[in-house]
């Protein structure tokens, strides 16, 4: 998750694009982790708002790396 965290908060907070950082980082986490076999391919509504409102609040600075990590886990994890 520690990888995942890294690659969710650097295309948030390194603004990658002008627009649509937080729904790229959403999504690219979610194939990283499918990837890796940590999720199953369709996460749930539920799994997908939660990171959602991580994303806002990594964007907002209140969240760094490891603070994502842990939220991965308890998104994710079972």
């Amino acid at each position: 998750m520690e990888r995942a965290s890294a690659l969710f908060h650097g295309i948030i907070c390194d603004r990658a694009f002008v627009d649509g950082n937080k729904r790229a980082a959403t999504v690219a986490v979610i194939l990283f982790l499918v990837a890796k076999g940590s999720v199953s391919v369709e996460p749930t509504d539920l799994q997908v708002r939660l990171l959602g409102e991580v994303a806002v609040e990594t964007a907002m600075s209140r969240l760094d790396v490891r603070d994502v990590a842990d939220w991965l886990h308890r998104i994710f994890d079972p």
